[in-house]
């Protein structure tokens, strides 16, 4: 009778000693040190979300002097907070649409420019995608009155 493939002790298909295991876990210690040894955009893919790009956008544009971050609980539930952001995003390249409150005085024209350059450095460095446009809208202006400007009747 064949003892191959039996539990008898005298089978005569033996395996190694520790049953092969230092041979496969130094094969797969060198294909791990291979795949590491990669550059970081071979070994996998990176999906970003919109609403990432989006929040990162805000978060840079409140960064900006001259921008007002306005909106209460009621507001920011029904979408009426800003600054906003709405980010197109197809690959690794993104379009922005950024819409601000602009403190009085404050120049338009410099605050729109400063929001661009900052929402445009940040996506680019910290989301790692090249921006194609920011987008800059001023759809309110908020007036600060301070203590002094403030008359009782």
């Amino acid at each position: 009778m064949d003892d191959i493939g039996t539990d008898t002790p005298n089978a005569t298909h033996r395996p190694p000693a520790n049953g092969g295991i230092d041979a496969i876990a130094e094969r797969q210690m060198q294909e791990l040190d291979r795949r590491a040894r990669r550059d970081p955009a071979q070994r996998g893919d990176l999906s970003i979300a919109d609403r990432v790009v989006e929040q990162v956008a805000v978060l840079a544009t409140r960064q900006v002097p001259g921008v007002a971050v306005t909106g209460s609980g009621l507001e920011r539930a029904v979408g009426r907070q800003f600054p906003r952001a709405q980010a197109h995003v197809a690959g690794r390249r993104a379009r922005l649409v950024i819409q601000v409150a602009v403190i009085w005085p404050a120049a338009l024209p410099e605050v729109t420019a400063a929001v661009r350059d900052s929402v445009h450095e940040r996506v680019s460095t910290l989301v790692g995608m090249h921006v194609d446009a920011v987008d800059v809208s001023v759809v309110k202006i908020v007036h600060t009155q301070t203590h002094q400007d403030r008359r009782v009747s």
